[in-house]
């Protein structure tokens, strides 16, 4: 994943691991360390963040918090300096005339592959259509490559889609885990296949339903912990400077029809987008067909047009499409509802069973009791 990275950003600090590289942290000397602490951590490049029960202006526990923060925050403590070139960053071209590919042998007894693709910064418009049409393809065992090289063909141990879109432009990746290398072509044959089929077709709208609840919920749980809200209003706050980002976005979201996420698909899955890497165990570098790859790779995927059709984000959703269920849904005279999904491959069964609980359906007075039930229900009962 790090390699990935390296590939992609060859240039911008994404590129590089947030801890840093070994080697630097070897090279390097007090005087280098003290010198960056300095420069990066000044009192202009800092935030505080407090989540908690503080209360009103009259509460006796704030006036202690900000007398304590003060006397260790404050500018007797931290002198006022400002930040040097703040926003001067390094940047790579999202287009290129050649697909960035690399090889790595690795301590491993199985290879893996992974594919990222160039998109925006996390404030431009293709954002959202970007953000579900990752989570249809990759999301968990319901996302397309999943039922197709885990459960359909059987070709690989692991495979998923993400995104990383932070403040400046991101990537889209596809990874798969899997136990020979033989494999290598075929899989990226059916990963090509289910970004063609996402192009050409769209995707349904059970499945824009589907991740549009799923990141509400994301959202959601991100802040019903006081460490969560901490971390998200710091982002928010200080990273992308826009307190009302998170409502906007969901809005957004809530408005991408599959036209626009076909769209979407056209546009940023491209090969001159494209950085390939296999991790493959040692010795065996020779055996990876990673030219091959690349090749199969630039032929199905074309450039985006130049002339491409203006989407515009609409809130009526595209012609249903008709989509074969997971699952056989039984009710049983309780009330209780039963979900099949056969999986003929698979030598063994799994059984799980799920009712609402949680803070958000307790009452004040029982809040947690959810949690501790759950706790003890498999401690020696």
């Amino acid at each position: 994943f790090q390699e990935l990275f390296t590939q992609t950003y060859e240039k911008h600090p994404y590129g590089k691991p947030v801890i840093g590289f070994v080697k630097t942290l070897k090279a390097a000397n007090v005087n280098q360390l003290e010198a960056f602490r300095n420069r990066r951590y000044v009192s202009e490049n800092m935030g505080l963040i407090l989540v908690g029960p503080l209360g009103d202006a009259s509460d006796p526990r704030r006036k202690k918090i900000i007398a304590t923060l003060e006397k260790r925050f404050g500018k007797r403590a931290i002198p006022r300096k400002e930040l040097k070139d703040p926003n001067k960053r390094a940047s790579d071209p999202q287009i290129r005339k050649a697909v960035k590919s690399k090889v790595l042998e690795f301590a491993v007894q199985t290879p893996s592959l992974s594919l990222s693709f160039r998109v925006p910064e996390i404030e431009h418009e293709d954002s959202p259509a970007l953000d579900l049409l990752v989570s249809i393809l990759g999301m968990g065992e319901l996302g397309r490559l999943y039922q197709k090289l885990f459960y359909k063909k059987s070709i690989v141990t692991d495979v998923s889609a993400g995104i990383y879109v932070p403040k400046d432009p991101g990537l889209i990746y596809l990874e798969a885990d899997y136990e020979k290398l033989e494999k290598t072509e075929e899989i990226v044959d059916a990963m090509l296949e289910e970004i063609e089929r996402m192009k050409n077709e769209g995707p349904t709208p059970e499945e824009i339903k589907r991740c549009v609840t799923n990141a509400e919920s994301e959202r959601l749980y991100a802040t019903q912990s006081a460490d969560g809200m901490a971390g998200r209003i710091g982002f928010l706050r200080f990273v992308l400077g826009d307190m009302a980002y998170d409502e906007r976005y969901l809005q957004d979201l809530r408005h991408v029809d599959a036209r626009y996420v076909q769209e979407v698909a056209r546009r940023y899955f491209t090969a001159d987008r494209l950085s390939v890497v296999m991790m493959v165990p040692k010795g065996k570098k020779s055996e990876a067909p990673l030219d091959a790859i690349v090749q199969k790779c630039k032929e199905k995927l074309s450039s985006a047009p130049e002339n491409r059709m203006h989407v515009v984000v609409t809130k009526k959703s595209a012609k249903s499409q008709s989509s074969t269920p997971l699952a056989e849904e039984i009710l049983l005279p309780n009330g209780v509802r039963v979900l099949l999904c056969e999986r003929p491959q698979s030598h063994v069964f799994s059984i799980q069973a799920a009712a609402f609980g949680g803070v958000r359906l307790e009452a004040e007075a029982e809040q947690g009791i959810s949690h501790v039930l759950s706790d003890t229900w498999t401690k020696g009962t």
